[in-house]
């Protein structure tokens, strides 16, 4: 992460650039809608509150809220002395541009900090882009306008994610999970052959129906419900239920499947989300269970039964 060290050194400036050129150049935006060229992938852009202790919660941008707010602003082009350590508002802005003579694309970042007094400072950096300096001020009753509705968007996104992982505890318990795979025709699952949390030893299976009994008949208890963004798994379990092989490691298929830890003592049932509440892509919410280690084992030696 980037931070605002020097805003008020003087610099030389350019105009800003839409197609890279190799050569390293500082950026002159000459209005504030300048800054907005080459951002059409906004998904790539984040946002969070700093303070001079650092910042506790940062989202990606992936309904656009805070972009098409930020674009409805009207500063002007003029330096406004702050206070840098107050808390202020922190936005980074990803310009994608092509580069000379190439259908390549190269990227660099519009880091905007907006203060309580309406000062305005952006920090462009990255490929083909020197350290660039901006600064620009919008009126005090502008700020303060802008500063409630990036409360009230922090708020919203809270609620929101607090209702996947509601949802996720009621309707994707291990009990519904369980109970939808009665009726289901085949169930796929990958089981560690000895013991280990190896990528290379797992091997496929197709549950007879015992397997599934067995996970019926065990006593879980609800310990927590967490939220993730990576689904590289094969780290610390020792079987996937309902869970193709060609999944561990790669792309997840599945959006709805089991997990036992290989201390055999946790199971999780993971809620795969194509999009969540705030349109994040990819995102599951997981139900966490304990069970005793003498459930795990029963579970673990049933699973490499139906190895055959």
């Amino acid at each position: 992460m980037k931070f605002n060290k020097a805003i008020i050194l003087p610099i030389m400036m350019v105009t800003s650039i839409s197609t890279l050129t190799g050569c390293s150049q500082k950026i002159n935006y000459k209005q504030f809608s300048d800054i907005f060229v080459d951002c059409s992938n906004t998904e790539q852009n984040s946002y969070y509150f700093e303070t001079q202790y650092g910042y506790n919660v940062y989202y990606e941008d992936c309904d656009s809220y805070i972009f098409n707010e930020i674009k409805k602003l009207q500063p002007v082009k003029r330096f406004t002395a702050t206070d840098v350590t107050q808390k202020h508002f922190v936005y980074n802005l990803v310009h994608s541009v092509k580069t000379n003579n190439s259908d390549y694309y190269e990227r660099y970042r519009s880091q905007m900090f907006f203060y309580i007094n309406g000062s305005i400072v952006v920090n462009d950096y990255g490929y083909g882009v020197l350290d660039s300096y901006n600064y620009f001020t919008m009126s005090a009753d502008d700020a303060a306008s802008f500063f409630k509705m990036a409360e009230d968007k922090f708020d919203a996104n809270d609620n929101a994610i607090q209702q996947d992982r509601d949802s996720t505890k009621t309707d994707k318990s291990i009990d519904a999970f369980l109970n939808a795979l009665t009726n289901q025709e085949t169930i796929i699952g990958n089981v560690s052959k000895n013991g280990y949390s190896s990528i290379n030893d797992y091997e496929t299976f197709t549950d007879d129906g015992a397997l599934l009994r067995t996970l019926k008949n065990v006593e879980y208890n609800y310990f927590a419900t967490e939220e993730c963004e990576k689904y590289i798994l094969e780290d610390k379990n020792l079987l996937f239920y309902n869970f193709a092989k060609e999944d561990i490691g790669n792309e997840i298929k599945q959006a709805w499947f089991l997990t036992l830890e290989n201390n055999y003592r946790y199971v999780r049932v993971y809620n795969m989300m194509e999009r969540d509440s705030l349109n994040r892509p990819n995102i599951a919410y997981v139900n966490v269970y304990s069970i005793s280690k003498e459930a795990g084992v029963t579970i673990y030696n049933e699973a490499k039964k139906q190895l055959g």
